[in-house]
């Protein structure tokens, strides 16, 4: 409790809004305990990268800022084997700071599928981390099969941006890259139907 208080009062001091305490003690509530010395550079160091202490997302930064000097480290030889140095490293943390708690394995998993069998390059997706947050088996890898389909097929210009694949609702994707072309291929919605059933199988 000695260092409990002293942080949510560090955090009101700094800006940050009720909503986000209570945030912090429901998601993240062992964040809150952390020495008070240790959670005021974390917190510091979050305003200097460029977080917003009125945004939610300025919690998630400090939970990741937090953590030890090994930890980075080894998080950033991760991304350096994806050709991301440190400023890109940082200006995707900024974006969604979420990526950073990936696992080695899961994120590895989702940049070898989009870089090297997509052909997405490595530095477009650190411009749009959000999208190594999505399942890779119920919907990464389902929403590309079509998309290589349709490609395929010459029904699909090339430019589409892989974040308009992903990051767009289910009901949106239906329509737009599915129900759109089952004139010209009446299996698709089978096929992408039984994508998604055999992913969530395994």
């Amino acid at each position: 409790m000695k260092d409990l208080v002293p942080n949510i009062l560090f955090l009101r001091q700094s800006g940050v809004p009720q909503a986000s305490i209570s945030y912090m003690m429901i998601h993240s509530g062992n964040l809150a305990y952390w020495t008070h010395s240790k959670f005021v550079e974390a917190v510091n160091t979050a305003k200097e990268v460029g977080f917003s202490p009125l945004r939610t997302s300025f919690i998630v930064a400090i939970e990741m800022l937090i953590k030890s000097k090994v930890v980075w480290e080894s998080k950033f030889e991760i991304y350096e084997r994806w050709g991301w140095n440190c400023e890109t490293v940082l200006r995707a943390f900024r974006k969604f700071p979420n990526f950073m708690k990936l696992s080695e394995e899961n994120f590895t998993k989702k940049m070898s599928f989009l870089v090297k069998d997509m052909g997405w390059p490595s530095e477009d997706i650190a411009e749009y981390p959000l999208v190594v947050a999505y399942n890779l088996e119920k919907r990464i890898i389902p929403r590309f099969s079509v998309i290589k389909i349709l490609k395929s097929k010459g029904l699909l210009e090339n430019n589409v941006h892989f974040s308009g694949i992903i990051c767009i609702t289910d009901e949106d994707f239906l329509e737009k890259f599915v129900d759109n072309f089952k004139k010209d291929l009446p299996l698709l919605p089978d096929v992408y139907n039984s994508l998604i059933n055999e992913q969530n199988v395994i």
